[in-house]
């Protein structure tokens, strides 16, 4: 889509737990604040370029909370208050989603840049609060309404572990030619 691509080890990290819940056939839902926008798109591109049709993109959905970015990679709805001042300096040197929340009005004293997640805009004293929870729950009812399969291929598998440590895969073909650490080529393709 043209947009510039961020790779870093937080965003492997977590594309490679959210591509092995997504070949899993569950649905993920990122609910991102602030820079975790940033992150939040870095990731699903990150997934569309490296692993490409293997995964049901439409599992995948992001609610964009306080977001300095410029779109939603997902195409899902976001919030953003009007008094929000950290997204309003960061709108005076980059482009960013417009503001669409009026609600907040001035900010409290334990907030003054009228940016935090918890002090403003999931705060049941703001009537954000309702537009934020819209935020997740459409996103959630676009990803519940999404049915999941698995992988598809004449033999699929999902490796997981939880611990520290080196795994080796072997595969043999038909012919019994083994591809793994030391034969990284298929000498022999299925037809």
């Amino acid at each position: 889509e043209g947009k510039e691509l961020y790779e870093d080890g937080v965003v492997t990290h977590h594309a490679a737990t959210y591509a092995t819940s997504l070949l899993a056939g569950n649905h993920v839902m990122v609910v991102s604040h602030s820079q975790g926008n940033l992150y939040a798109n870095a990731i699903y591109g990150y997934l569309r370029e490296n692993f490409g049709n293997n995964l049901n993109f439409a599992a995948f959905g992001i609610a964009a909370v306080a977001t300095p970015a410029n779109f939603v990679a997902t195409g899902d709805a976001y919030v953003t208050s009007s008094t929000d001042l950290v997204i309003d300096m960061v709108r005076r040197r980059y482009p960013v989603l417009p503001s669409n929340d009026s609600t907040v009005g001035e900010s409290p004293a334990s907030d003054r840049f009228g940016h935090g997640f918890s002090e403003i805009y999931t705060n049941s004293d703001y009537l954000i609060r309702n537009h934020t929870k819209r935020v997740m729950t459409d996103t959630l009812a676009r990803l519940s309404s999404t049915l999941t399969t698995q992988a598809a291929g004449p033999i699929t598998a999902t490796l997981t572990w939880s611990s520290p440590g080196d795994i080796d895969l072997h595969t043999y073909e038909p012919v019994l030619t083994n591809f793994g650490e030391k034969n990284e080529k298929i000498t022999n393709i299925f037809r």
